[in-house]
């Protein structure tokens, strides 16, 4: 239904969850996406892995990491493994792939094509 305001009050709410994170210890990242803003539905793939990674890959290899990430229970070896050389601690590489994400795809509908 457009224009219920589904979208407005879902960032009230993480507005909210931001200002009293310090009280309730809910520490997360938000990502907002706007389907209808990517000019290849693929896109949607390549920006969440840019927000998990830091960097940006074409969106057929961001959705084979996005599989394997979000699949297996050694995240730490697939995080590690996408960011390449990069000197990080297990350590940091372990907080990273624990962090709470909250990913928001606004205009959803906009990622349906005919292929």
């Amino acid at each position: 239904m457009p224009g219920t305001g589904k979208t407005a009050t879902t960032l009230q709410v993480i507005r909210n969850l931001k200002q009293n994170s310090k009280k309730n210890r809910l520490k997360f990242e938000f990502v907002h996406i706007n389907a209808m803003q990517l000019t290849n539905p693929n896109l949607v793939y390549t920006l969440i892995y840019e927000n998990i990674v830091g960097k940006r890959v074409a969106p057929a290899n961001a959705a084979l990491f996005l599989d394997e990430f979000l699949k297996k229970k050694d995240k730490v070896r697939v995080y590690k493994q996408a960011i390449g050389k990069t000197k990080i601690t297990d350590k940091d590489a372990q907080l990273n792939c624990e962090k709470m994400r909250v990913i928001l795809i606004d205009e959803l509908d906009a990622l349906l094509t005919q292929k």
